[in-house]
């Protein structure tokens, strides 16, 4: 059996792309494009890990990423483009 990763972004291009990667290295892929659809496919899936994107529309990465926290110690990597000004000061 496959490892199940869960991808939460909302960018298609990107999503085609990690999908595309992941299924050569032998993953199974789910896919969603909001938090929403994420909480969904996480209780329905029982992915193994979760890449999470944190601008998203109708549910953000962070409340995501807390929901999920909530319910489940599933590993997530957290990718965004979204740049802190502060981050880069420390």
């Amino acid at each position: 059996m496959s490892k199940k990763v869960l991808i939460v972004d909302d960018d298609p291009a990107f999503n085609r792309l990690v999908d595309k990667v992941l299924t050569i290295e032998g993953y199974e892929v789910l896919k969603a494009t909001n938090g929403q659809q994420a909480m969904r496919i996480l209780f329905d899936k029982k992915p193994n890990l979760v890449l999470l994107d944190v601008v998203m529309p109708k549910l953000d990465g962070w409340k995501t990423c807390t929901y999920i926290r909530d319910v489940s110690d599933i590993p997530i990597i957290m990718l965004t483009g979204k740049w802190r000004a502060e981050a880069s000061a420390k």
